[in-house]
């Protein structure tokens, strides 16, 4: 699954977005069989989660906005889920963050939502001292989102 994974980012960034899909979507498919056949992996299920970001920003740049949003919804459930089983974990919020960041982007009906809640997360990671230096300018990202959109 990581190998079809990074295939089609490589394929992604020659612009081959067709041979993309293909290897992200081999992808999906042996990460969902292997998140089902133990659920509670919570690897199998951050694999299964990186495969609906990737197909969800491959239908994106196709302009098929609507399975992009499918592909997003599901990435979320994952991160809400895994965020909520170890919500001491910095790392699974910030996966959270960034699907709420993707989905806002993608211009959702909920992307205002979403954005706010990114916000809210990366502020409390920030104020506890769990905000990795590394992961800071998602905070200043989010913002300026915010701001453009007179969310702020």
């Amino acid at each position: 699954s990581v190998s079809y994974n990074k295939m089609g980012d490589l394929y992604r960034a020659l612009g081959e977005g067709e041979r993309a899909g293909e290897s992200y979507g081999k992808s999906l498919s042996i990460a969902e069989r292997l998140a089902s056949s133990e659920p509670d992996r919570a690897d199998y299920q951050r694999d299964l989660s990186v495969s609906y970001i990737r197909l969800g920003d491959v239908c994106r740049e196709f302009g098929k906005d609507e399975q992009a949003r499918e592909y997003y919804a599901k990435d979320l459930e994952i991160a809400e889920r895994l965020a909520a089983a170890e919500p001491d974990r910095a790392d699974y919020q910030r996966d959270l963050v960034i699907s709420l960041l993707t989905l806002g982007r993608a211009e959702a009906p909920s992307a205002a939502e979403a954005l706010r809640r990114a916000h809210s997360i990366l502020v409390a990671l920030r104020d506890s001292g769990r905000l990795d230096t590394v992961d800071a300018p998602l905070l200043t990202s989010v913002e300026k989102l915010l701001s453009e959109r007179g969310l702020l």
